[in-house]
């Protein structure tokens, strides 16, 4: 088939080759006092060396993953985790990098091609999530290597989505637009020709953008796709089209020069009367704003219309009478609706929490929510006091007081750690009874006292949260708030931190393994977090989202002790997470400290 002959020529020009690990020296973070040379120079070979360890075990660790992800059953984990590796090794190892690009495209075809007529709502909804995957996937591809995108996408399109249907087809379309116009740079003839051959699938935004763009190279070029753009649109279609309508009121303002400090598209009288046209008959062949069958987007046709007047004079003398009747009809029918609105607004912008609290008792329809304003009102001027006596006098509603008493309380707090004063933040926190409110407030005012280098009063506050919750954690959010607390302690105690971490993963293995036995048997459940014995890494399900707060937590201490990181990632008892957890950790170093920059600063360093 042609498509495996693409991809096999693919394949022979990217062979799989080892990396090549380039160390060089790292910049060393300036220090208060003047040591000597000699404690300088020692100080940078330590860290230097201490670097290159660590970039060396982060790079065996994600060869060592890379060489395990065919064991993966499920595709779209594959794809998953070998896009993060093209990623990562964009920048080392550019040949690898393609190889796990093209194995991704490949896999997730595994998926998409695979979809059968009598498929289930599941297996629909899993095709669904591959479409979006292959669209990222392609991106992902896009900012390395543009070519290299366009030819996976040229390749794969026709065999993976032969018959999606037109919302997709025209998702697909406008991706291929944008990848082509990419490709063809500044050329001119080359955009015009991709244009053209977009707008024989249909009307579009991208035509909008690529007018815009051959405006600033070449005016007849935009100006032709301007006029064949118009000759497709029609009185119907921007009736009952939303995006048709975009493109027309937007090639309106490009070829009548509303948009400021930008040049018209010369377009010819005759184009810009059909242009114009469109507008009028779609108005005219409307129903009334009166009649009940007022519909399609007549709404935004009428708004639009009455900014177009003028021209609309000039271009179609014989209908404006008529037209202005037409929107003197809309203007009354939605007049009462524009009054009231504009009275809102002019109340938000300007009232006070007495004037929020007086229409409330003269608009009892809309109490609750000016009530609500006068409290973010209160809250705004940081009158807090005021805040709570009005949430206790006129709401009645014992939830929504609740929420009125969080948002009150994290704005005091708020307040206080911008003012610096932490003890009277921490006062306020003090006051609150519910633990799931209190500990993540802790958490915040923790990180607030490390980012002031406070590393006493961050201390004295994670341990106040963790006493909060003694013990493993008992339920769902205690093991949220435990890793929270667990994920702060790396930036102050990292060994306190990881013998938190470490009893957890026995824990996360039991409970994810209960979830398994568990999975399509819970009533009204969303859709299955498990495929193939896998858990499903483009879930958004209870197993990800717990064994992803955990991973994460875990990848903060990489930097301190990564063989321990390690040791406790290989504890995890299903594979797919302990291959997920190692490039979750892979990447959180090489986003703190990017291989590339060592090359950088071994130049900087050399030319002192």
């Amino acid at each position: 088939m042609k498509f495996h002959k693409s991809f096999n020529k693919l394949l022979l020009s990217t062979t799989l080759c080892s990396t090549v690990f380039f160390f060089s020296d790292f910049p060393v973070l300036a220090q208060d006092s003047e040591p000597s040379v000699a404690e300088t120079a020692d100080k940078d070979q330590k860290d230097i060396k201490q670097i290159k360890e660590l970039h060396k075990k982060t790079y065996e660790m994600l060869q060592s993953t890379v060489s395990e992800f065919s064991s993966l059953r499920l595709a779209e984990n594959r794809v998953r985790l070998q896009t993060t590796a093209a990623n990562l090794l964009w920048s080392k190892d550019k040949e690898q990098a393609r190889t796990l690009y093209i194995a991704a495209v490949e896999a997730l075809g595994e998926v998409i091609k695979s979809r059968e007529e009598d498929d289930s709502i599941e297996e629909v909804e899993r095709w669904s999530i591959s479409l979006a995957n292959y669209q990222t996937l392609i991106q992902a591809v896009r900012v390395n290597d543009i070519k290299l995108a366009l030819e996976l996408f040229q390749i794969t399109r026709d065999e993976y989505f032969a018959a999606a249907n037109t919302v997709t087809q025209q998702s697909l379309d406008s991706l291929e637009f944008d990848l082509m116009r990419e490709v063809a740079g500044d050329d001119p003839e080359k955009i015009l020709e991709i244009a053209e051959k977009q707008l024989k699938k249909g009307i579009s935004n991208d035509l909008i953008s690529a007018i815009a763009l051959l405006r600033e190279k070449d005016e007849k070029a935009a100006a032709k796709l301007a006029k064949d753009v118009v000759k497709k649109l029609s009185p119907d279609t921007i009736f009952k089209n939303y995006g048709d309508l975009e493109v027309a009121k937007q090639l309106y303002e490009l070829t009548f020069g509303s948009q400021s400090g930008q040049k018209p598209i010369p377009l010819d009288e005759t184009t810009k009367r059909d242009l114009i046209n469109v507008f009028v008959q779609s108005a005219l062949n409307a129903a009334s704003p009166n009649s009940p069958f007022f519909g399609g987007y007549s709404f935004q046709i009428f708004s639009t219309l009455k900014t177009m007047m003028d021209t609309i004079t000039r271009y179609a003398p014989s209908q404006a009478a008529q037209l202005r009747q037409r929107i003197a009809e809309f203007d009354k029918m939605y007049g009462i609706f524009e009054k009231k609105q504009k009275e809102q607004e002019k109340l938000l912008s300007n009232g006070s929490v007495d004037t929020f609290l007086e229409a409330a008792k003269q608009n009892r329809a809309d109490g609750d929510y000016l009530v609500s304003m006068a409290v973010q009102k209160a809250i705004q001027e940081k009158n807090f006091d005021r805040a709570r006596q009005i949430i206790n006098e006129k709401l009645n509603d014992p939830y929504s007081r609740k929420q009125y008493q969080q948002m009150i309380d994290q704005s005091a707090i708020s307040d206080a750690s911008e003012q610096g004063d932490l003890e009277r933040a921490r006062r306020i926190a003090s006051g609150i009874d519910s633990k799931v409110d209190k500990i993540p407030i802790l958490c915040q005012l923790a990180q607030q006292a490390l980012s002031k280098n406070d590393t006493e009063s961050a201390l004295s506050i994670l341990t106040e949260a963790r006493n909060l919750i003694p013990g493993k954690p008992k339920n769902w959010n205690q093991m949220y708030f435990y890793l929270d607390i667990a994920a702060i302690y790396a930036r102050v105690e990292p060994k306190e931190g990881l013998e938190m971490i470490d009893p957890v993963v026995e824990q996360i293995n039991d409970l994810i393994a209960a979830m398994s036995s568990l999975d399509g048997f819970v009533p009204y459940s969303s859709r299955p977090e498990f495929v193939d014995g896998e858990v499903i890494l483009e879930n958004s399900g209870w197993a990800l989202q717990l064994a992803d707060k955990w991973i994460q937590a875990l990848a903060g201490f990489a930097e301190k002790d990564f063989d321990k990181v390690k040791r406790l990632t290989d504890r995890l008892q299903r594979s797919e997470l302990k291959l997920y957890a190692k490039m979750s950790i892979v990447q959180s170093i090489f986003n703190t400290i990017p291989p590339e920059a060592n090359e950088q600063v071994s130049s900087n360093k050399s030319g002192n």
